[in-house]
């Protein structure tokens, strides 16, 4: 029986309006069976054959309900592998940076106390140096010179005549040690980036033989930072070709500092050696 919750008519189950008041009847309640097929999931009821998401009546109707977003271990996933990435990024950097600053090692501060001596240069000078070498080249063969030249004198030479046709400008010339000089500059062959090479005279074939070279990278002046060595197998068959075209009939014995004592610019040297 179905009791109107109006009047108290009990009313048959079937009814839907009370028999005496007439007002809509409530369902009864659910058997303990059917209760028992009454299935909760989450925001999903399942009973008596009806399907309700969130209160919405579905029926009969096929519902999928997808999870979306990253789980707790996806989660965790993640963060180790953009972590494992910044830490990777992060070494590549320091060893660039190792690898780009290591040229100051190379560049002594010997280098850089020549390289900062100011020298002048004029087309006078570059001539001087340019008769002086015609003179030694024209020597019969196995005659001895000493000869002496200065730092204004190379450096001119090279700014003014030599490097014109190599491709080096703003060029230097320096007395580092007995037997050894350097040569800076900017040249084109390197993308025009600031260069210190240096030589020493040759025990073989070469007046002077190439040492080593390196390039300036990040551009501070009067720095040590920022120059990297350039492999030698890139460079130093040019390097020694430009050499010999200038002193190719001569073989260099001695290069001396014989400065004045005292005097500090310019740098004077004595050279000596052979006609070939």
């Amino acid at each position: 029986m179905n009791t109107c919750h109006n009047c108290q008519t009990q009313n048959n189950d079937q009814a839907k309006f009370c028999a005496n008041c007439r007002q809509p009847l409530l369902e009864t309640a659910q058997s303990p069976t059917e209760f028992a097929h009454r299935e909760r999931s989450g925001g999903v009821e399942v009973s008596g054959g009806q399907v309700q998401v969130g209160g919405d009546v579905v029926g009969r109707d096929v519902v999928k309900v997808t999870q979306t977003g990253l789980g707790a271990s996806a989660v965790q996933r993640l963060v180790l592998a953009i972590g494992g990435l910044v830490l990777a990024v992060g070494f590549c950097f320091l060893i660039t940076a190792a690898c780009f600053f290591s040229g100051g090692v190379v560049l002594s501060a010997a280098v850089f106390t020549a390289l900062n001596r100011p020298v002048e240069t004029s087309t006078e000078a570059a001539q001087r140096m340019e008769q002086r070498l015609r003179e030694l080249n024209a020597l019969s063969s196995g005659q001895t010179f000493s000869t002496t030249t200065t730092e204004i004198e190379s450096s001119s030479y090279l700014r003014f005549i030599l490097g014109p046709k190599i491709g080096v400008s703003e060029p230097k010339v320096r007395y580092i040690q007995a037997g050894q000089i350097v040569v800076s500059g900017r040249w084109t062959s390197l993308g025009n980036l600031p260069f210190v090479a240096a030589f020493r005279i040759g025990a073989g074939a070469s007046p002077m033989e190439f040492e080593w070279m390196a390039v300036q990278l990040l551009q501070i002046p009067n720095s040590n930072f920022g120059w990297v060595a350039v492999p030698s197998v890139l460079v130093q068959s040019q390097a020694t070709q430009v050499m010999s075209s200038v002193l190719d009939q001569l073989k260099l014995e001695t290069i001396t500092d014989v400065t004045p004592a005292g005097a500090s610019v310019p740098r004077e040297w004595q050279v000596t050696g052979a006609k070939r």
